[in-house]
C-alpha cells in the first residue's frame, strides 16, 4: 500500500496524531513484541491471533482520535 500525498496541513495533523497517540501505540507495540518472545516457537495460530488483537487495537485507538476531533457540539435537526 503506497502513503498518500499529504498538503502541509495534512502534514501537520498526521504528525499531531502520532504525538497524541505515541504512548498508547508504543505500549501496543511493546504488548506485541512481548507476545512474539514469549511464544517464539509458535508464531501462528493462537500467538497470530493475539497479534491481530492488538495491531487492530492500535488502528481502532488512531481511529477514535481522528473522530474525536470532528465531534462538535451542534444540535441534529428535527
Amino acid at each position: 500500500m503506497s502513503r498518500p500525498a499529504l498538503t502541509p496541513e495534512q502534514q501537520a495533523h498526521a504528525r499531531e496524531l502520532v504525538q497524541a497517540l505515541r504512548p498508547r501505540l508504543e505500549q501496543l507495540l511493546r504488548d506485541a513484541a512481548d507476545q512474539l518472545a514469549a511464544n517464539q516457537d509458535t508464531p501462528f495460530g493462537a500467538n497470530e491471533f493475539a497479534l491481530r488483537d492488538l495491531l487492530l487495537q492500535a488502528g481502532a485507538d488512531l481511529l477514535q482520535a481522528a473522530v474525536a476531533e470532528k465531534k462538535t457540539a451542534t444540535k441534529a435537526p428535527r
